[in-house]
């Protein structure tokens, strides 16, 4: 019995028995990560400790134009916390800042892929994604001061700011695709390569280089 499984495992893994990727296809997937990370830098006389949380996810639909490359549309959703607290004391001086900041963002977005066959089912793809959309940021702040042994007390300085800015970006985000049935295929985002550009008005822009597995994603693909 048990050589007859592992016969049958043989034949699955070396034997292309599902068409997974060919032309004329339409494929949908979808995606997502949440990450949270905690950081503190300093000493106890200046020290700042901050917390990020982040939230994406993603939804895409494609066509087929060969059994290589695949074009269609998509729209990402991102939701980012970060609480920072900053805290510096120096002789009778006490300075602490206390700032909080939220984004919210749809970025809708265009694709243009191709998978490369590594091994049966297995695929190496990447996406070139050309994105544009609006996000909503919220940010609040505190800053306390005071000097120990004084009769003045503390000074507070709160400061609120809420902005829109715009999200254009261009993207290479390579991905490993193994399909378990002709139809459905599991996936694995490896990060990518991107310039994206904030603000029009301030021409607020950059590079990013991210392959950290801390924001791989996870998805999911179904073909027709």
């Amino acid at each position: 019995m048990k050589k007859f499984l592992l016969i049958v495992l043989a034949v699955f893994t070396t034997v292309n028995l599902f068409a997974q990727v060919e032309k004329g296809r339409i494929t949908f997937s979808a995606d997502g990560n949440f990450t949270k990370t905690t950081s503190q830098n300093g000493v106890t006389s200046n020290q700042t400790v901050a917390q990020v949380k982040e939230v994406t996810l993603g939804t895409s639909i494609g066509f087929f134009l060969t059994d290589r490359f695949v074009a269609g549309v998509g729209l990402d959703y991102l939701w980012n916390k970060e609480n920072r607290l900053a805290t510096t004391s120096m002789q009778k001086f006490l300075h602490v800042e206390s700032m909080w900041l939220q984004t919210k963002a749809f970025a809708p977005y265009i694709y243009l892929g191709y998978y490369y066959p590594v091994a049966n089912r297995l695929y190496f793809n990447s996406n070139l994604n050309l994105s544009y959309g609006k996000a909503k940021s919220k940010y609040r702040s505190q800053i306390l001061g005071m000097v120990y042994d004084s009769d003045d007390g503390y000074t507070t300085t709160t400061s609120n700011d809420d902005s829109n800015p715009d999200l254009f970006s261009v993207e290479i985000l390579p991905e490993l695709t193994y399909f378990i049935s002709s139809k459905i295929g599991l996936f694995l985002g490896l990060g990518g390569i991107g310039y994206s550009i904030v603000d029009w008005e301030s021409d607020k822009s950059g590079w990013l280089v991210n392959f950290n597995p801390t924001y791989w994603e996870l998805g999911l693909k179904l073909n027709l």
